[in-house]
């Protein structure tokens, strides 16, 4: 598995092109989830996806200034 930080951190904050994917380094990282042995920025990404989804829906049931008008 490659790791999605390390490629985020060297395209974004350093402004390399020439990014390398590097390998994960699994129990070794600070993201890494013991319990369910995979890194946590993947789960973190879906994780805020799904609560970007249900914000936008409750965006469409707030009622707007103009109803309140007579």
């Amino acid at each position: 598995m490659k790791c999605p930080l390390s490629n985020y951190l060297l395209e974004h904050l350093y402004g390399e092109n020439d990014i390398l994917l590097r390998d994960c380094l699994e129990e070794e990282c600070a993201w890494w989830v013991k319990n369910n042995n995979r890194c946590c920025i993947p789960d973190g990404a879906f994780s805020l996806d799904v609560l970007l989804d249900i914000l936008h829906e409750l965006v469409g049931k707030m009622p707007y200034e103009g109803q309140f008008r007579k």
